[in-house]
């Protein structure tokens, strides 16, 4: 990311998914860092982009095993 090969928004969605079974989780920064990849991934939707549709992937899985079905379904489209 500091060379700027990496989008924020994918970084942060790999980093909600990977945290889901750690101490993070209970402080809630699963959530927030899934809450931030998503509002920065729908910004560059309409510009499509193999690191959006790989974020979109992620958090559509995070958001659905973390009961969260109807948001998951947000992302899958």
């Amino acid at each position: 990311m500091a060379a700027g090969t990496l989008k924020p928004s994918l970084l942060l969605s790999i980093c909600a998914f990977g945290s889901v079974q750690m101490l993070l989780k209970e402080h809630g920064f699963t959530h927030a860092w899934a809450d931030h990849a998503g509002k920065l991934a729908l910004l560059a939707a309409e510009t499509p982009h193999e690191e959006n549709l790989v974020t979109f992937a992620t958090l559509s899985l995070f958001w659905y095993t973390q009961g969260f079905w109807r948001r998951s379904y947000i992302y899958k489209g």
